[in-house]
């Protein structure tokens, strides 16, 4: 890697940090800053870092959160006019082409199918999870230079999660969920996480 490539990763990345830990001071919550910046009991803010492995055990604990609410929702045969929204403006999203607004819409996506059961234990745990991960894939993928065209193959994905869910097997939902997610995790490896 050329010195002045990494030379612009590491003022990006310094950007990132001091714009993070101003939102967070500015709103006085130096532990949620939209997931960039955590912080322990008693310990200072730190901006997030994830490694390989944080991110294999994060989209396991996802697979099996999401699995489980899309199961719910299988069960109750919720309506899921707010998925399908959620889809559509992934979608435009993509189309436009427009980074941040792709991982946005991919975060209000999983969040949302995290609520739709209504158990709070599921959405919590989930969007602690779900807010930080989007948060650490944005500062890689801008980094990184990426479009939004990695995004664009996992589409097809996400609409599986609504067509098996809307199938009305509970069990099959869960299952559909869980091995999207492994797919997700599979291209997240490959495409930004490194």
């Amino acid at each position: 890697m050329a010195y002045e490539e990494k030379n612009t990763r590491g003022v990006i990345a310094f950007y990132v940090r001091a714009i993070a830990l101003t939102i967070a001071d500015s709103r006085g919550k130096t532990d949620t800053a939209e997931g960039f910046v955590t912080k322990g009991h008693g310990r200072s803010a730190r901006v997030l870092r994830l490694r390989d492995p944080d991110i294999i055990q994060i989209y396991h604990v996802r697979g099996a959160l999401e699995g489980l609410a899309a199961r719910l929702v299988a069960e109750r045969k919720l309506p899921l006019q707010d998925l399908e929204l959620a889809q559509s403006q992934m979608i435009e999203a993509v189309r436009t082409n427009d980074l941040r607004k792709v991982v946005d819409r991919v975060q209000q996506f999983h969040v949302c199918l995290l609520g739709k059961p209504g158990n709070p234990f599921i959405l919590e745990y989930g969007r602690r999870l779900v807010i930080p991960l989007y948060a650490f894939t944005l500062m890689r993928a801008l980094a990184k230079n990426l479009d939004a065209s990695p995004w664009a193959q996992q589409l097809r994905n996400h609409q599986r999660i609504i067509d098996a869910i809307q199938m009305g097997n509970p069990w099959l939902a869960e299952q559909v969920v869980i091995h999207v997610t492994n797919l997700f995790l599979e291209s997240a490896l490959k495409v930004w996480a490194h």
